[in-house]
């Protein structure tokens, strides 16, 4: 569980910090609610603080990235970023849709 917990600020430290993420930061804590205080400590190995556990979903949404790359873990379904996004919006298709996708792979 500590390695999940440091993996998830890693990839917060990536994505961020520094100049080149000063956008992304601001519009993570504008859409998602969180201070510059909150990141400080999502972000500081030394600390134990993480986003809590219900934001997390969120978090991976607005980082386009699946929950298992939030933590810096192996898919166990070994699906892709982008199987995973071709599923979702196979579940928001209309029926007629869904069935000229399946004809596809027939």
């Amino acid at each position: 569980m500590e390695q999940i917990r440091i993996n998830l600020k890693n990839f917060l430290r990536d994505h961020l910090l520094g100049k080149e993420n000063l956008d992304t930061k601001e519009r993570f804590m504008q859409e998602l609610g969180f201070t510059n205080e909150n990141i400080k400590g999502y972000v500081n190995l030394n600390i134990v603080a993480c986003p809590p556990f219900t934001k997390l979903p969120e978090i991976a949404d607005f980082f386009n990235v699946s929950i298992y790359e939030l933590f810096g873990i192996e898919n166990p379904n070994d699906l892709s970023t982008e199987e995973m996004e071709l599923i979702k919006e196979y579940r928001k298709a209309s029926p007629e849709l869904k069935k000229a996708a399946r004809n596809i792979f027939k």
